[in-house]
């Protein structure tokens, strides 16, 4: 005879039913009774830099983009930390802001920051300034 674990759950579909509906159930009402300061705040205090530089090892990439545009931003009101690595050809950078701080425009000033950093590299250097914004999520 045929033992499988399995079986059950083909012969008995509405006792199945009823188990994930009272799951369901269960994570509503667990979703409405956790406390707001529980849940982690999504912030977009945080701004994210991609570069790539077409036919330049690491090392290069390293010295003439990264460690400027982390020296730039560091001047940034605001700033709490930085974080960068670079990988073949390419390399990011995330820059986190104190709370409160005006991030939008401190976007606005490391675009200019990467615009002015573009001009003094090779042709074909890309540098991109990039932000998420979670103020919606965590109303």
């Amino acid at each position: 005879m045929n033992n499988s674990p399995f079986k059950v759950l083909i012969h008995r579909p509405v006792a199945i039913s009823m188990f994930f509906l009272a799951l369901v159930l269960l994570g509503l009402f667990a979703m409405y009774r956790i406390p707001p300061q529980l849940l982690p705040p999504l912030t977009g205090e945080r701004l994210y830099v991609r570069f790539q530089r077409p036919g330049s090892p690491p090392d290069v990439i390293e010295r003439e983009i990264l460690l400027p545009l982390e020296a730039r931003a560091g001047e940034l009101a605001g700033l709490a930390e930085t974080e960068g690595e670079v990988r073949g050809e390419q390399g990011s950078m995330q820059l986190q802001f104190e709370k409160g701080s005006n991030y939008r425009v401190r976007e606005l000033e490391l675009r200019q920051i990467a615009a002015e950093l573009t001009r003094t590299q090779p042709q074909g250097t890309i540098i991109n300034v990039s932000s998420q914004d979670f103020s919606a999520l965590s109303r």
